[in-house]
């Protein structure tokens, strides 16, 4: 991992990601720059318009997120969000036109910068949340996770994440027990999650991957990158007002 700053777990939302020019971030470690071995489209690689694969908006009531260390305390509105990650099926391209297995209609697109995230946001009517939104859509500032406060572990169906999922990219859904209590899902692992909020050199970027550790995954746990980079373990969730 020479050449490469990784998240240092000094708590909550002080870590940051800044891996070197070339490599891409798939969780606490850069993967090779190579083909993504689970069958999934990168988001650069499919076309800017939506399929009939409508996303599910799901209603989550605002309040005031507790200050921390690194903000303030932040008065969020009440927003919809989409029920998982924007999905390879959501675009059109590749996965319509045969070129990759019908599995990966269900995997999250990924390999987006922080401006294609935020094109991809503005089709799907909606845009990127800020840091505050997301913390407060994943555990309302009350939880440590988004399902609540006990760790996960290979005995559930929680999170996909380094020690418990499968060490690698899975559909959306696939962890049904670590839904928020309206119902968002993958919010933790999986694939970190593009946000709208500057930070040091880079952009926040939150929830974790499949390689994430745990303390990644927690609801408060905050990483920033550069808005250049794309990665196969970042991926994008879209905001709405109601």
């Amino acid at each position: 991992m020479a050449g490469n700053r990784v998240a240092e777990e000094v708590g909550p939302g002080q870590g940051r990601l800044f891996p070197s020019t070339g490599s891409r971030v798939c969780g606490i470690k850069p993967c090779l720059n190579q083909a993504d071995p689970t069958g999934s489209v990168p988001a650069a690689q499919v076309a800017f318009s939506l399929t009939a694969d409508t996303p599910r908006w799901i209603e989550v009531d605002g309040g005031v997120l507790p200050a921390a260390r690194w903000r303030p305390s932040t008065t969020v509105m009440d927003l919809l969000w989409m029920s998982t990650p924007v999905t390879v099926g959501q675009l059109t391209g590749s996965a319509q036109s045969g070129h990759c297995c019908p599995r990966s209609v269900t995997l999250p697109a990924t390999g987006m910068t922080l401006a294609h995230a935020s094109q991809i946001a503005h089709l799907l009517g909606g845009r990127l949340p800020t840091s505050s939104e997301w913390e407060w859509m994943a555990g309302a500032g009350i939880r440590l996770y988004p399902w609540g406060d006990h760790e996960p572990d290979r005995g559930g169906s929680w999170a996909n994440i380094r020690g418990v999922g499968p060490d690698t990219i899975t559909p959306v859904g696939t962890f049904p027990s670590g839904a928020t209590p309206e119902g968002v899902l993958d919010v933790a692992g999986n694939v970190w999650e593009w946000t709208s909020t500057p930070a040091g050199i880079g952009y926040v970027v939150r929830g974790g991957s499949y390689r994430a550790v745990a303390l990644y995954a927690q609801c408060t746990f905050a990483n920033e990158v550069p808005a250049t980079l794309s990665s196969p373990g970042i991926g994008v969730r879209v905001v709405r007002e109601p």
